[in-house]
């Protein structure tokens, strides 16, 4: 199988004052492409730090990860901006949408860094995609909570990412829409890109095929074992 992403022996601590947290402990995992891997735990567990990690918006405090192979640390602040903005796309519980800016513009965002040409096809075609191509011009006000996360995956998606990362996709949304959210998480996976998403909700982790459960800043359990 295909290594996307590697940790070996990953720990991260923080200061505050003069105590030392320990976010992680000596975490190492392996995440193949085209997986779709769940991050579950009690609050305070470590998986958020773990996925602020894979998403290159931190860094371990000792211990290596690798994406694709190659050392993360090896890249400079230019390279990460361009493996995040690539690569990676992010959808958030607080979906993080531009109030004043209607769907289509928020989707078009991470198309801006690339100078993209036909930036708006590409975001109402991603936009259509997760079912919302006669809201485009509609803003997030307008928006329902499950509407605002669909315009959160469209723009996640809209630079053809290898990876999705999803911090509680699911926490502010009622049943029925976290169960659609789900369902699009589900068909982006079965086009190969590899979803790892954050939650302390089993219901939504069942819905991976592999779930890496953390305690105190460490994996307690990875099910099923890759063999």
């Amino acid at each position: 199988m295909n290594n996307m992403i590697e940790f070996r022996n990953v720990s991260r601590t923080y200061r505050l004052s003069k105590i030392e947290i320990v976010a992680l402990n000596n975490v190492s995992f392996v995440i193949n492409a085209g997986e779709y891997v769940a991050l579950t735990g009690p609050s305070g567990s470590g998986k958020s730090t773990c996925l602020h990690i894979l998403g290159c918006l931190d860094k371990p405090s000792k211990g290596s990860y690798l994406f694709e192979n190659t050392p993360v640390d090896k890249y400079d602040d230019t390279e990460l901006s361009r493996m995040r903005n690539k690569k990676i796309g992010f959808v958030f519980q607080s979906f993080q949408l531009l109030p004043r800016a209607s769907a289509l513009e928020n989707v078009e965002l991470p198309l801006l860094y690339g100078r993209i040409k036909d930036r708006k096809e590409r975001a109402r075609s991603a936009l259509e995609l997760v079912g919302l191509g006669e809201r485009i011009h509609h803003k997030p006000t307008e928006l329902s909570g499950g509407q605002q996360q669909r315009v959160a995956i469209a723009r996640a998606m809209v630079n053809e990412p290898k990876i999705i990362l999803a911090d509680e996709p699911t926490g502010n949304l009622d049943s029925r829409s976290g169960k659609d959210i789900m369902s699009i998480f589900g068909q982006l996976n079965s086009q190969g890109i590899t979803v790892i998403l954050v939650t302390h909700d089993m219901t939504v982790a069942e819905h991976a095929k592999r779930v890496l459960k953390f305690k105190d800043g460490q994996i307690e359990s990875i099910t099923p074992q890759i063999i």
